[in-house]
This record gives C-alpha cells, structure tokens and sequence, in this order.
C-alpha cells in the first residue's frame, strides 16, 4: 500500500513540476532585441559651416529738387541815331571840274552885267569837291544831248527841268553847267544839280 501512495505522489510531483514550467514560459516577459552600434575609430566630429549672405545695400537716390530762379534780365535798346539834316543847299555854285563820282565847285553868286544883265561871281576861292550821291539827279534847262527837248523848260526861280542822266551831265560833251544850285543830304553829298539858264 505504501509503494501505491509514493508513486502517486511522485506523479503528483511532476505534473505539478510540468505545469509550473508551462506558466513561466507563458507569462516570460517580451524579448529585447539589442542593435549593436558600428563606431568607425579615427573620425573626426562632423563640422557644420554656416554660411550667412548678407543681401547688397540698397542705395536710395533722392532726387534733387532744382529751384529755378527768374531772371530778370535787363535789356538796353539803343534807337538808331537820326540822320543828320541835309546841309542847306548852295543857291549858286561855279563848277571847276566833275566826274561820275563828284563835283568840285566854289560858292557863287549873281550879279549884274553890262552883257545878258547877269553873270556868277565867285565868293571864295578855295574849291570844294563833293562826292555824288547814289540816285542823284542832274537838271538842265535844254537837257544834256542833242534833241533832249523841244524847248527851254524852267521852274519859278530859272533853274532848269529836262532831266540828264549822270553820265550825260558829268562827262559835259553836250551841256557845260553855268551856275547851278547844289542840294546835299545829311552825309553831305550832292543829291541833286539844277543848272541855271543863261542866254
């Protein structure tokens, strides 16, 4: 009876043994996997380089604000002078030479003759040459050529009317002058020889 009652405890013992081994591994925590960490010897520490750009400066041109001024500039208008007055015209004149350009001439005057009631007498002796002036014009009582006019033509004072071209009158081939009145402008040259009548 003793031998039946040891072997089921023996049983008894191990079965107990096979359930208490079954619950650990059951109930065994979760397994850690460990990942080994690889080192390489000699590496430097890595070395972060920070590269700041600094943005280019911004230049603000201010534009200038130009004041303009006024000014009052001052102008002078200078008038022409006024032409000088013409010179009195010579009432009598005794022409000693003339060309296209000018007369030369002494003051004269009338007086009475025994012969044709009259004739021109110097009053100085000291000749005079005037330069003719451009447009001037020349008048005698019976022209300057041949045929110039069907008769003797004179104004109020005995001067004559017949117009003579410049050349006529001054080269004296035709007419030689007696005692004409000379009229100057205000620069002093002849502007117009109106010879006298004499028989």
């Amino acid at each position: 009876m003793r031998s039946s009652g040891g072997v089921a405890a023996l049983t008894a013992a191990l079965l107990l043994t096979s359930c208490t081994a079954d619950a650990e591994q059951t109930a065994s925590p979760a397994s850690t996997t460990t990942t080994p960490t690889t080192t390489t010897p000699n590496t430097p520490p890595s070395t972060t380089t920070t590269t700041t750009t600094t943005p280019p400066a911004v230049t603000t041109t201010v534009p200038k604000t130009t004041t303009v001024v006024p000014t009052t500039v001052l102008t002078t208008t200078i008038a022409p002078a006024a032409p000088a007055p013409p010179s009195p015209p010579v009432e009598v004149a005794l022409i000693k030479a003339m060309d296209a350009g000018s007369i030369t001439w002494v003051p004269a005057r009338i007086v009475r003759a025994e012969s044709n009631n009259t004739r021109a007498e110097a009053t100085a002796t000291q000749a005079r040459t005037t330069p003719i002036a451009p447009g001037a014009t020349f008048r005698t009582p019976l022209g300057c050529t041949p045929n110039a006019a069907d008769g003797l033509r004179l104004d109020g004072d005995g001067l004559g009317l017949v117009p003579c071209t410049r050349h006529d009158f001054t080269n004296g081939s035709f007419h030689l002058p007696y005692a004409p009145r000379l009229t100057f402008d205000g620069q002093g040259r002849i502007t117009e020889v109106a010879d006298r009548y004499h028989p």
